[in-house]
């Protein structure tokens, strides 16, 4: 009798995946997390490395979206003010992903974020390359833009709105 390879069933072959143990930084940010200890976290350090799981190398970002929260999250959002917004994942009606496709800067963007934010369920924000969106710099040399980018990531941190639902915020930096 032959027995099927994981391969060839899809079901068991997540099932072990699921059992994989998360890198310690991941298991940390989980575990945070599902305690409500926070809605919004800052990643730093080597955010640009590979990330191996279950045998299989990843970017963070993706490994972020793949593995910790492609199951449990139904929009999730990537952005940076090179490229804008990229959806990893995204759920039939999700408002405004038309505006958010087509601009990519921060003053049109973080608006149509913060509405979904304060709005939707479910959504995860990974904002990568945090350092840009809000400079190490005294706040004299700010421009209107990064200074309405800093106080909205304020405001972010602590929005009764996102501490009462089911989203997420990750700040990539790689210092």
């Amino acid at each position: 009798m032959a027995t099927k390879s994981t391969a060839a069933d899809p079901k068991k072959a997540a099932a072990e995946k699921a059992h994989v143990p998360l890198p310690g930084w991941a298991e940390e940010l989980r575990r945070r997390y599902l305690r409500g200890e926070a809605s919004q976290f800052i990643l730093h350090g080597n955010v640009h490395d590979l990330v191996f799981h279950a045998g299989e190398p990843r970017m963070v970002d993706e490994f972020l979206c793949t593995v910790m929260l492609e199951g449990n999250k139904d929009t999730i959002a990537l952005y940076n003010t090179a490229s804008g917004v990229r959806i990893a994942k995204r759920k039939d009606k999700f408002p405004g992903v038309d505006e958010l496709l087509l601009a990519r800067s921060r003053e049109k963007v973080f608006p149509i974020l913060e509405r979904a934010l304060m709005t939707e369920d479910r959504f995860a924000l990974i904002l990568e390359y945090a350092e840009t969106l809000c400079p190490a710099a005294d706040l004299s040399m700010f421009g209107d833009v990064d200074r309405a980018t800093l106080i909205t990531l304020h405001r972010w941190a602590s929005l009764p709105a996102l501490d009462n639902s089911d989203n997420l915020i990750v700040l990539m930096t790689e210092n």
